[in-house]
């Protein structure tokens, strides 16, 4: 027995399947989002990851007002070459070795103090991270900034506003626990190590937060500059947690981002390698600090990819929207193809069919025709002669025996089904014409004969055919044509069914037919 083929059918509805998912995933895809104008939150604990600032002219400016007392604190750091010479020229011995340096400008009234931080150049593996240890409310504000993958140079530097007495020792610098007291005026660099950390602190009496308890005098970015710091990427997750609660990435506009694990993992390996986001708007708070963020990104928040909603898609990227509708097309198309096509096997009892056919005139159709009566029916309730008769056996035995067994032949006529051979004789006027003596047979057994007229062909005339099959004009034909195969077929097979249930019900047999 051949193999079981798998109907058409099933094989249209998967495809349709396949398109649904395809249609699924891609709109799954996180899509790049504008981000929001609105203030990102930190709470006490939490931290705030910049990844590759292009920030060689400065990432952080605080310019105090006057009578606020500004306190940092260095770990990993060391005195500039530019402040080392100043110092030993003024007569002071710093070490210059690398440890803790505090640098304090006392609230003293018209003096303000003036800080800078940046990358001494562009680095791409530069990492900052801004956050505060959890715990309880401040009353002043602070913040803490340790940086990896690259170094940080600090210059800071106090003013007094209207004022001659600007080389009055007014600010305390202390190196690996040494005492400097240096003339405001005084520029000092710190260069802070790879993996160093620095520590922001602002007091004044009454503390200086503004009338919404927010403080905004230190900035993203370089002095006197926009308050704006552009990167590649930021993240926000708690101290010591590897899961992220919130990351961006910089991507292009529409982008589509084809896997978010790296985006979960903190990681950007999409994109452009060039920073895109920027940051502005640092805000400290008592319970933390906030910042805003703008730029095409993908975000990663709160345990998924954020996704545009469906009308967000159709509404800013239109295009991209109807591309998309292609799966689903495809996928109603492949489902109207299942639904339309010849159902599967039904069950209970199936007519075993014979095949007539002139090879010259239908044998296209003729395999066609057995290929979907094999899927419906069984193989082995169906006969064609190039099929069912082995090497080696007589040709007109076998067909004999075949008819004598089935229980409806079906007689294929198409235009040259009464053509004539070389010397010019009709061929179905022979004796010997096989088509002639399968529906003969058929005839005389009076099983169910059907013609099926094949591409348009006209039934014959009694008139035209010989005596023995003169009687084949009595049986109602069916049209089969390519064009309208699965309508034609579907007719066909209920015939063919009706057939197999009205022997049923008279206790007929019903074996296979090969």
């Amino acid at each position: 027995m051949a193999p079981a083929v798998r109907p058409p059918r099933l094989v249209w509805l998967a495809a349709a399947v396949l398109c649904l998912a395809l249609e699924f995933w891609l709109w799954r895809l996180p899509l790049a989002l504008e981000l929001p104008a609105e203030p990102i939150g930190l709470a006490p604990g939490e931290q705030l990851v910049l990844r590759a600032p292009a920030a060689a002219e400065g990432l952080l400016n605080l310019h105090s007002l006057p009578g606020e007392a500004v306190d940092l604190r260095f770990e990993q750091a060391r005195l500039g070459f530019d402040t080392l010479a100043l110092m030993r020229s003024a007569g002071a011995e710093p070490s210059g070795d690398s440890g803790a340096i505090q640098w304090l400008n006392d609230a003293q009234p018209g003096a303000t103090s003036v800080v800078g931080v940046r990358l001494p150049e562009s680095a791409a593996a530069a990492e900052l991270v801004l956050g505060l240890d959890a715990g309880s409310r401040r009353t002043q504000p602070e913040l803490e900034v340790r940086v990896d993958g690259a170094e940080l140079a600090v210059g800071m530097a106090s003013a007094r506003e209207r004022s001659a007495a600007v080389a009055t020792a007014d600010m305390r610098l202390i190196e690996l626990g040494q005492l400097f007291r240096l003339p405001g005026a005084l520029p000092v660099q710190v260069d802070v190590a790879a993996g160093g950390s620095m520590r922001i602190a602002v007091s004044a009496q009454p503390p200086p937060w503004e009338a919404d308890g927010r403080y905004r005098r230190l900035r993203l970015g370089a002095t006197g500059a926009p308050d704006r710091l552009v990167l590649r990427a930021f993240g926000i997750r708690r101290a010591g947690n590897a899961e992220w609660r919130m990351f961006a990435c910089a991507a292009p506009p529409r982008g589509l981002l084809w896997s978010s694990a790296a985006l979960a993992a903190g990681r950007c390996e999409q994109g452009p390698v060039a920073p895109g986001l920027a940051l502005s708007g640092l805000a400290l708070r008592a319970d933390g600090f906030e910042f805003a963020a703008g730029g095409s990104a993908w975000v990663w928040a709160d345990g998924t990819a954020r996704r545009a909603s469906l009308a967000e898609r159709w509404t800013r990227y239109p295009a991209y929207s109807a591309a998309l509708t292609v799966p689903a097309a495809a996928a109603l198309l492949f489902a109207v193809l299942g639904l339309r096509g010849p159902k599967p096997a039904r069950s209970g009892p199936h007519p075993r069919v014979f095949i007539s056919y002139r090879r010259q005139d239908t044998a296209s159709m003729a395999g066609r025709l057995f290929d979907r009566l094999a899927l419906e029916l069984g193989r082995d309730q169906v006969f064609r002669d190039l099929y069912g008769i082995a090497p080696g056996e007589q040709f007109a035995q076998v067909i004999e025996q075949v008819l004598a067994r089935a229980d409806a032949a079906l007689v294929l006529i198409g235009p040259r089904w009464l053509e004539r051979d070389a010397a010019g004789a009709r061929r179905i006027d022979q004796p010997d014409d096989f088509v002639r003596r399968e529906v003969a047979q058929a005839l005389r057994q009076k099983i169910t004969v059907l013609p099926l007229l094949v591409d348009g062909a006209a039934m014959p005339a009694a008139a035209q055919l010989p005596a023995d099959i003169a009687g084949l004009t009595d049986y109602n034909a069916l049209d089969l044509s390519d064009a309208r195969f699965d309508d034609d077929l579907r007719r066909l097979l209920g015939a063919l069914h009706a057939v197999a249930s009205r022997k049923a019900a008279n206790g007929q047999s019903l074996r296979n037919i090969n």
